[in-house]
Protein backbone atom coordinates (compact mmCIF):
# COMPACT_ATOMS: atom_id res chain seq x y z
CA UNK A 1 0.00 0.00 0.00
CA UNK A 2 1.04 3.61 -0.74
CA UNK A 3 2.17 5.87 1.70
CA UNK A 4 0.78 6.52 2.28
CA UNK A 5 1.70 2.92 2.24
CA UNK A 6 2.16 -1.00 1.15
CA UNK A 7 0.38 -3.23 3.39
CA UNK A 8 -0.08 -7.25 3.15
CA UNK A 9 -3.32 -9.36 4.27
CA UNK A 10 -4.67 -13.14 4.83
CA UNK A 11 -7.08 -14.41 5.28
CA UNK A 12 -14.20 -21.26 10.76
CA UNK A 13 -18.36 -23.91 11.35
CA UNK A 14 -19.88 -25.66 14.25
CA UNK A 15 -19.19 -28.72 15.93
CA UNK A 16 -20.68 -30.58 18.55
CA UNK A 17 -19.01 -33.10 20.68
CA UNK A 18 -20.57 -35.29 22.79
CA UNK A 19 -19.27 -37.17 26.00
CA UNK A 20 -19.81 -40.40 26.83
CA UNK A 21 -22.27 -41.48 30.04
CA UNK A 22 -24.06 -38.77 31.98
CA UNK A 23 -24.07 -37.29 35.76
CA UNK A 24 -26.56 -40.10 36.58
CA UNK A 25 -24.82 -43.16 34.97
CA UNK A 26 -26.14 -46.44 37.01
CA UNK A 27 -25.74 -48.71 34.27
CA UNK A 28 -22.80 -50.72 32.92
CA UNK A 29 -20.68 -49.23 30.30
CA UNK A 30 -18.17 -52.27 29.48
CA UNK A 31 -16.37 -51.23 25.75
CA UNK A 32 -18.82 -49.19 25.36
CA UNK A 33 -16.84 -45.79 25.83
CA UNK A 34 -14.64 -46.76 22.91
CA UNK A 35 -17.35 -46.35 20.18
CA UNK A 36 -17.51 -43.17 18.56
CA UNK A 37 -20.73 -42.04 18.46
CA UNK A 38 -22.85 -43.45 21.88
CA UNK A 39 -23.70 -41.56 24.51
CA UNK A 40 -26.22 -42.29 27.56
CA UNK A 41 -28.79 -39.72 27.90
CA UNK A 42 -29.46 -38.59 32.12
CA UNK A 43 -32.36 -39.93 32.38
CA UNK A 44 -32.43 -42.97 30.18
CA UNK A 45 -30.79 -46.36 30.60
CA UNK A 46 -30.61 -46.90 27.02
CA UNK A 47 -27.62 -46.39 24.67
CA UNK A 48 -28.64 -44.01 22.00
CA UNK A 49 -26.27 -43.59 18.50
CA UNK A 50 -26.13 -39.83 17.77
CA UNK A 51 -24.96 -38.21 14.61
CA UNK A 52 -20.95 -37.52 14.16
CA UNK A 53 -20.24 -34.34 12.56
CA UNK A 54 -19.13 -34.76 8.91
CA UNK A 55 -16.94 -31.98 9.90
CA UNK A 56 -15.00 -34.48 12.13
CA UNK A 57 -12.45 -34.86 9.76
CA UNK A 58 -12.23 -31.27 8.79
CA UNK A 59 -11.76 -30.12 12.15
CA UNK A 60 -8.64 -33.31 12.73
CA UNK A 61 -6.87 -32.17 9.76
CA UNK A 62 -7.20 -28.56 10.96
CA UNK A 63 -6.55 -29.44 14.24
CA UNK A 64 -3.25 -31.30 13.58
CA UNK A 65 -2.02 -28.23 11.34
CA UNK A 66 -2.77 -25.58 13.61
CA UNK A 67 -3.61 -26.59 17.05
CA UNK A 68 -5.72 -24.64 19.74
CA UNK A 69 -5.61 -21.87 16.67
CA UNK A 70 -8.04 -24.41 15.11
CA UNK A 71 -11.64 -23.65 16.94
CA UNK A 72 -14.82 -24.83 16.54
CA UNK A 73 -16.76 -23.66 20.20
CA UNK A 74 -19.49 -22.49 20.54
CA UNK A 75 -18.38 -19.12 21.43
CA UNK A 76 -16.14 -18.98 18.68
CA UNK A 77 -18.68 -19.88 16.09
CA UNK A 78 -20.98 -17.23 16.91
CA UNK A 79 -18.26 -13.99 17.67
CA UNK A 80 -17.42 -15.13 13.90
CA UNK A 81 -20.69 -15.71 12.51
CA UNK A 82 -21.34 -11.70 13.02
CA UNK A 83 -19.77 -8.72 11.96
CA UNK A 84 -20.72 -4.99 12.21
CA UNK A 85 -23.80 -5.63 10.25
CA UNK A 86 -26.94 -6.37 11.41
CA UNK A 87 -26.56 -10.22 9.82
CA UNK A 88 -25.69 -13.10 11.06
CA UNK A 89 -24.18 -16.85 9.97
CA UNK A 90 -22.60 -19.58 11.26
CA UNK A 91 -19.48 -20.73 10.65
CA UNK A 92 -18.39 -24.30 10.56
CA UNK A 93 -14.75 -24.38 12.09
CA UNK A 94 -12.60 -21.04 12.63
CA UNK A 95 -9.02 -20.69 11.51
CA UNK A 96 -6.16 -18.66 13.00
CA UNK A 97 -3.33 -18.73 10.59
CA UNK A 98 -0.18 -16.47 11.40
CA UNK A 99 1.61 -16.85 8.15
CA UNK A 100 1.19 -17.04 4.50
CA UNK A 101 1.74 -20.84 4.45
CA UNK A 102 -0.76 -21.77 6.59
CA UNK A 103 -3.48 -19.94 4.88
CA UNK A 104 -2.39 -21.92 1.98
CA UNK A 105 -2.82 -25.18 4.03
CA UNK A 106 -6.13 -24.15 5.18
CA UNK A 107 -7.33 -23.72 1.93
CA UNK A 108 -5.69 -27.04 0.71
CA UNK A 109 -7.33 -29.14 3.31
CA UNK A 110 -10.97 -26.91 2.87
CA UNK A 111 -10.11 -27.81 -1.28
CA UNK A 112 -9.58 -31.61 0.09
CA UNK A 113 -12.91 -31.10 1.82
CA UNK A 114 -14.69 -29.88 -0.76
CA UNK A 115 -15.42 -26.86 1.72
CA UNK A 116 -15.72 -23.19 1.19
CA UNK A 117 -13.33 -20.86 3.14
CA UNK A 118 -13.99 -16.97 4.07
CA UNK A 119 -11.08 -14.48 4.58
CA UNK A 120 -11.69 -12.50 7.71
CA UNK A 121 -10.35 -9.32 9.29
CA UNK A 122 -11.68 -7.42 12.51
CA UNK A 123 -15.28 -7.77 11.51
CA UNK A 124 -16.13 -3.75 11.72
CA UNK A 125 -17.66 -3.95 8.23
CA UNK A 126 -21.12 -2.65 7.74
CA UNK A 127 -21.77 -4.41 4.70
CA UNK A 128 -21.49 -8.33 5.66
CA UNK A 129 -18.97 -9.20 4.10
CA UNK A 130 -17.62 -11.03 6.71
CA UNK A 131 -20.54 -12.71 7.47
CA UNK A 132 -20.43 -16.43 6.89
CA UNK A 133 -22.72 -18.25 4.39
CA UNK A 134 -22.62 -21.81 3.63
CA UNK A 135 -20.83 -23.42 6.37
CA UNK A 136 -17.18 -21.74 5.40
CA UNK A 137 -14.40 -22.27 7.22
CA UNK A 138 -13.22 -19.15 8.37
CA UNK A 139 -9.60 -17.83 7.74
CA UNK A 140 -9.11 -14.92 10.43
CA UNK A 141 -6.42 -12.84 9.88
CA UNK A 142 -5.82 -11.49 13.21
CA UNK A 143 -2.65 -12.83 14.27
CA UNK A 144 -1.06 -11.87 10.83
CA UNK A 145 -0.27 -8.44 12.52
CA UNK A 146 3.11 -7.43 11.53
CA UNK A 147 4.53 -4.75 9.69
CA UNK A 148 7.29 -6.44 7.60
CA UNK A 149 9.03 -3.09 6.04
CA UNK A 150 8.69 0.30 5.10
CA UNK A 151 10.46 1.68 2.07
CA UNK A 152 10.86 5.35 2.53
CA UNK A 153 12.19 5.64 -0.69
CA UNK A 154 9.11 4.21 -2.46
CA UNK A 155 7.18 5.11 0.23
CA UNK A 156 5.76 1.71 0.30
CA UNK A 157 5.11 -0.81 3.68
CA UNK A 158 4.52 -3.56 3.50
CA UNK A 159 2.00 -5.48 6.28
CA UNK A 160 0.46 -8.66 7.17
CA UNK A 161 -3.65 -8.36 6.59
CA UNK A 162 -3.93 -8.38 10.01
CA UNK A 163 -2.37 -5.25 11.04
CA UNK A 164 -4.65 -2.69 12.12
CA UNK A 165 -5.31 0.57 10.18
CA UNK A 166 -3.97 2.87 12.99
CA UNK A 167 -1.37 1.08 13.98
CA UNK A 168 0.33 1.56 10.42
CA UNK A 169 0.14 5.30 10.56
CA UNK A 170 1.47 5.69 14.03
CA UNK A 171 4.17 3.69 12.50
CA UNK A 172 4.58 6.32 10.14
CA UNK A 173 4.20 9.32 11.65
CA UNK A 174 7.48 10.31 13.01
CA UNK A 175 8.94 9.21 9.62
CA UNK A 176 6.67 11.75 8.27
CA UNK A 177 4.49 9.80 6.11
CA UNK A 178 0.64 7.98 7.24
CA UNK A 179 -1.62 6.01 5.39
CA UNK A 180 -4.38 7.79 4.05
CA UNK A 181 -7.63 5.44 3.98
CA UNK A 182 -8.59 6.05 7.93
CA UNK A 183 -12.81 4.87 8.36
CA UNK A 184 -14.32 5.56 11.26
CA UNK A 185 -13.05 2.17 12.75
CA UNK A 186 -9.56 2.49 12.15
CA UNK A 187 -8.29 2.17 15.69
CA UNK A 188 -9.73 -1.56 15.17
CA UNK A 189 -10.02 -2.44 11.61
CA UNK A 190 -7.65 -4.60 9.92
CA UNK A 191 -5.69 -3.49 6.50
CA UNK A 192 -6.62 -6.70 4.98
CA UNK A 193 -10.03 -5.79 5.53
CA UNK A 194 -9.57 -2.16 4.63
CA UNK A 195 -8.58 -3.70 0.74
CA UNK A 196 -11.27 -6.30 1.37
CA UNK A 197 -14.07 -3.89 1.34
CA UNK A 198 -12.31 -0.78 -0.46
CA UNK A 199 -12.74 1.19 2.64
CA UNK A 200 -12.92 5.28 2.56
CA UNK A 201 -12.77 7.81 5.13
CA UNK A 202 -12.75 11.97 5.08
CA UNK A 203 -8.38 11.68 3.98
CA UNK A 204 -10.06 9.90 0.89
CA UNK A 205 -12.28 12.48 -0.49
CA UNK A 206 -8.24 13.68 -1.42
CA UNK A 207 -6.40 11.09 -1.89
CA UNK A 208 -8.72 8.00 -2.98
CA UNK A 209 -10.20 5.23 -1.63
CA UNK A 210 -7.98 2.34 -0.11
CA UNK A 211 -7.50 0.36 -4.14
CA UNK A 212 -5.58 3.54 -4.43
CA UNK A 213 -3.33 2.86 -2.41
CA UNK A 214 -2.29 -0.73 -2.85
CA UNK A 215 0.74 -1.40 -4.92
CA UNK A 216 0.86 -5.27 -4.48
CA UNK A 217 -0.39 -7.83 -3.10
CA UNK A 218 0.11 -11.60 -1.96
CA UNK A 219 -2.63 -13.91 -2.32
CA UNK A 220 -3.20 -17.70 -2.14
CA UNK A 221 -5.36 -18.49 -5.02
CA UNK A 222 -8.39 -21.01 -4.46
CA UNK A 223 -6.37 -23.72 -5.35
CA UNK A 224 -3.79 -23.53 -3.24
CA UNK A 225 -0.96 -21.93 -5.13
CA UNK A 226 0.68 -18.48 -3.77
CA UNK A 227 1.17 -15.97 -6.28
CA UNK A 228 1.51 -11.84 -6.26
CA UNK A 229 -0.59 -9.33 -8.02
CA UNK A 230 0.84 -6.11 -9.15
CA UNK A 231 3.85 -4.32 -8.73
CA UNK A 232 5.93 -1.02 -7.75
CA UNK A 233 5.32 0.29 -10.93
CA UNK A 234 3.27 3.04 -11.19
CA UNK A 235 0.93 2.13 -13.91
CA UNK A 236 1.65 -1.55 -14.46
CA UNK A 237 0.30 -3.37 -17.81
CA UNK A 238 -2.36 -5.67 -17.90
CA UNK A 239 -5.43 -6.04 -15.90
CA UNK A 240 -5.71 -4.80 -12.57
CA UNK A 241 -6.07 -8.47 -10.70
CA UNK A 242 -5.25 -7.26 -7.35
CA UNK A 243 -8.40 -7.63 -6.03
CA UNK A 244 -9.21 -11.27 -6.56
CA UNK A 245 -7.89 -13.94 -4.09
CA UNK A 246 -7.31 -14.60 -0.61
CA UNK A 247 -4.88 -11.87 0.53
CA UNK A 248 -1.55 -12.53 2.92
CA UNK A 249 0.33 -9.82 1.97
CA UNK A 250 -0.41 -6.29 1.32
CA UNK A 251 2.26 -3.52 -0.48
Amino acid sequence: MHVQALARKVTSKSQVRCSFGSSKDNHSRSGIDDVNGFVTPPSYGTFVIVQISPDSKLFDALRFLLGDRARAGDFELSLYGKDGSVLQGRPSIVCLPVDTEEVRQIVAVCRQHERPFLARGSGTGLAGGAVPVGDPVIIATAKMNKIIEVDLENRIAWVEPGVLNLDLTKELTPLGFHFAPDPSSQQVCSIGGNVANNSGGPHCLAYGVTSAHVAAIEVVLPDGSVTVLGDLSADPPGYDLKKLGVVHQIH
